[in-house]
């Protein structure tokens, strides 16, 4: 019996993996180090986008919506989906060039998306300031989304198709054997691995611990978020990452918020490096931080504290 293994941390994008039972892949398994959100997931901002410069991620993004609007219905889990649009502001003439060519480049792709003026913007977002705004792109169809149940719905979605998750299971080590087998350590055993001889990159791990009854991984994939350095070690690879501090703010009831008939959409200030969308009556603003001003968790800097699950570093 062949599995599918998956090393996380977990957000929704590792267990979006788990529902590939339903395309055909069986039993697939997943480790999770701690619980389901945990690390950055759960206070997510969860904005979705079909944009992107490039096509192929454009696809993934595309496959991503389509799953989203489908959930609820296949797993009962309503996963707070708002599709009230999104604007790409461009302030410069640079900004409005770089969006005309990716309206060239739309006819390779599914997704909607326009040109839009000045007026147009206007009426859309009745808040914004329009002095320096020469036009933007809107998608019809993005929004965002609560991370935390979808996460939920998918893992509901994976369980029904068959995959197995465990948690608490951090991996511990990881150990590439000189005959080419490898031996997945866990707090709870450790798993023996056996090489599949399909490719460089694919290998049968047999269960020997509780997790396992005598089955056999094909695959094991690396989805463990801000663990990625150390767990990339583990298997050999200094993966050059480092845990930085994002953060956003969260208003309470603006009223020209809550005397608006619809929602606004999502709003990227591609020049001011910020995003903004409507949180209940009230907004939420993030900022695409400057590479001067970002700061780094010094403490990290040799490795995530081994506990850390849902913690803030500020609130």
């Amino acid at each position: 019996m062949q599995k599918l293994l998956l090393l996380a941390e977990v957000s929704w994008v590792p267990v979006s993996h788990t529902i590939w039972p339903k395309q055909g892949m069986k039993d697939v398994v997943l480790l999770e180090k701690s619980e389901l959100t945990a690390g950055s997931t759960w206070h997510a901002a969860g904005l979705t986008t079909y944009f992107h410069p490039g096509i192929n991620i454009k696809h993934i993004h595309h496959y991503s919506i389509q799953l989203f609007s489908k959930l609820e219905e296949e797993t009962g889990q309503d996963v707070g989906f708002h599709t009230p649009g999104s604007l790409r502001l461009c302030t410069t003439p640079e900004r409005m060039d770089e969006a005309k060519y990716q309206m060239q480049r739309q006819g390779w792709h599914k997704a909607p998306q326009w040109l839009v003026t000045p007026d147009e913007i206007a009426k859309m977002h009745p808040l914004l300031k329009m002095d320096d705004v020469l036009g933007g792109v809107f998608n019809p169809d993005e929004g965002h989304i609560d991370p935390y149940s979808l996460t939920q719905a998918l893992a509901i979605g994976a369980r029904k198709y068959g995959a197995n998750l465990y948690m608490p299971a951090s991996v511990t080590g990881l150990n590439h054997r000189t005959d080419g087998r490898w031996d997945v350590h866990t707090e709870h055993g450790t798993i023996k691995a056996k090489t599949s001889g399909e490719c460089r990159r694919n290998f049968s791990l047999q269960f020997v611990n509780e997790c396992g009854r005598g089955s056999y991984v094909k695959i094991w994939a690396h989805s463990t978020g801000f663990w990625g350095r150390e767990v990339g070690l583990m298997a050999g690879m200094d993966l050059p990452l480092a845990a930085i501090h994002h953060q956003y703010v969260v208003t309470s009831t603006v009223p020209e918020v809550a005397a608006l008939k619809h929602e606004i959409p999502v709003l990227r200030d591609l020049e001011g490096s910020y995003y903004c969308r409507q949180e209940r009556q009230g907004l939420l603003f993030g900022p695409y931080e400057h590479p001067d001003k970002m700061k780094l968790q010094d403490e990290w800097w040799d490795g995530v504290t081994p506990g850390f699950g849902k913690e803030l570093f500020e609130k």
